[in-house]
């Protein structure tokens, strides 16, 4: 249940069981690694911090620690000319200065290596109603049921719907092919069972 590629299609319908919505979808890559951010946000404390120091503001710290080793490499110069200390230090904070630049394409990697690993572009058909939501594989290798109790709250962004059943794991559903009134229909079930994020 993940991300999506090619087209999808929404069905709505109020049968006893009320609102159910019907998707069918393909995964892309991108909105995965949207929901693996959304998940990086609601863990909150520590692993929120990690999330905005090393992927969201990379291209700030990066250079700023980059700049500073070369203050260090000068300052240590002007005083101590040829310092191995001042060489060791402008080394260290140079380097990693360089390695937090890479620290978002590193992440990337990291993600397209799970969403191969997971076989994220496979098509699935997700069926969402009262009780929970359902998902299988087209090609019939995977399918499960979650009830909305197992989840602890859901979130949002432009891209995909977020569900929580913990803190470790995401499930979510891609928004591209859904008309405003859609989303809406489906936020609303969300709404009904689930609190949203800092709930």
């Amino acid at each position: 249940m993940g991300t999506l590629r090619g087209k999808m299609q929404l069905v709505f319908t109020s049968g006893p069981k009320g609102l159910v919505v019907e998707i069918r979808y393909a995964s892309t890559l991108d909105e995965y690694a949207e929901g693996n951010r959304l998940l990086l946000l609601n863990k909150g404390g520590v692993q929120k911090l990690k999330y905005y120091l090393y992927i969201r503001f990379a291209f700030v710290v990066g250079p700023i620690l980059i700049a500073a080793s070369v203050a260090i490499f000068l300052l240590g110069g002007t005083r101590h000319p040829g310092g191995i200390g001042s060489i060791v230090v402008f080394s260290a904070v140079f380097g990693g200065g360089v390695g937090w630049l890479f620290n978002p394409w590193w992440h990337r990697r990291k993600l397209a290596r799970r969403f191969n690993e997971l076989k994220g572009s496979a098509e699935c058909v997700v069926t969402a109603n009262e009780d929970g939501i359902s998902f299988a594989r087209v090609d019939g290798t995977a399918e499960g049921r979650l009830s909305w109790s197992i989840f602890d709250k859901a979130d949002e962004s432009k891209r995909v719907f977020a569900l929580f059943p913990n803190r470790g794991q995401c499930v979510f559903l891609p928004k591209r092919s859904m008309n405003p009134l859609q989303q809406e229909e489906f936020r609303a079930l969300v709404a009904a069972h689930l609190p949203g994020p800092g709930q």
